[in-house]
């Protein structure tokens, strides 16, 4: 979405979900970018963050152990709230929490149109509200400590994330920070940077909502692989960027 239709959503929710003392829309789509700027920064804190509670529950990171890899996936549910409840604090009443069938439209929500949250609007609907915690539950199950394909499993995470659509906004930018701290883990910098810049934004998008129109379809691995293809070229090694 285009920043003044961003801020357009963002006052529909504000007039829904705001605190007592409502912010303004513009002040607060500012108030956003700084606080995901400063969360992309915090990036290497939480990860080793992880890599400490990790150490101090003696996990070995190489155990295939069941109760071992739940730890790792409930870690980044942890997250994933966490991250909405910073973003948007003193923004939105329900900061933190999914959407609910109890909310107004019954928590309904769309995405890939000019308005999220007028049915018919958009290509795309994100899970009932009342299966969001069962949706989730599958998909960050994705996130294997011992994954032997961290790339593509942190893709399909982040397809799968956005699709379910979990808030009412700032999906995408919580599923690239968990993705970016996920490969961090693996020594795997994401160049979100370039992936958002020129025409591969637009590529990037595209891909992903053909990959999107084919869940549980056939041909889904093929147009899944085209996203794969293009997305691995923005992963590097961070032994890499020590040398810049």
């Amino acid at each position: 979405m285009k920043p003044n239709s961003e801020i357009t959503y963002l006052e529909e929710l504000i007039q829904e979900f705001g605190p007592r003392k409502k912010i303004d829309a513009s002040e607060a789509f500012e108030l956003l970018r700084v606080r995901y700027e400063k969360l992309e920064q915090s990036i290497p804190v939480f990860v080793n963050a992880l890599m400490g509670e990790i150490s101090r529950l003696k996990i070995n990171p190489q155990s295939k152990n069941k109760s071992n890899s739940d730890f790792f996936t409930v870690y980044f549910a942890v997250y994933c709230n966490s991250f909405h409840e910073l973003l948007f604090k003193d923004i939105l009443k329900n900061a933190g929490s999914y959407r609910k069938s109890s909310d107004p439209k019954d928590g309904y929500v769309g995405f890939g149109g000019e308005s999220r949250r007028r049915v018919g609007s958009h290509k795309f609907s994100g899970s009932n509200p009342k299966v969001i915690k069962k949706d989730l539950a599958s998909t960050f199950v994705l996130l294997d400590k011992n994954s032997k394909q961290p790339v593509k499993d942190a893709l399909e995470f982040y397809r799968r994330f956005v699709y379910i659509h979990p808030f009412y906004d700032a999906n995408g930018r919580i599923g690239r920070l968990i993705l970016s701290i996920y490969l961090l883990y693996f020594d795997l910098y994401i160049n979100w940077r370039e992936i958002e810049s020129g025409g591969n934004k637009t590529n990037f998008i595209k891909k992903l909502n053909e990959c999107h129109k084919r869940q549980g379809k056939h041909k889904y691995d093929e147009h899944f692989n085209y996203l794969y293809s293009f997305f691995e070229k923005f992963v590097v090694s961070t032994d890499t960027l020590k040398d810049k």
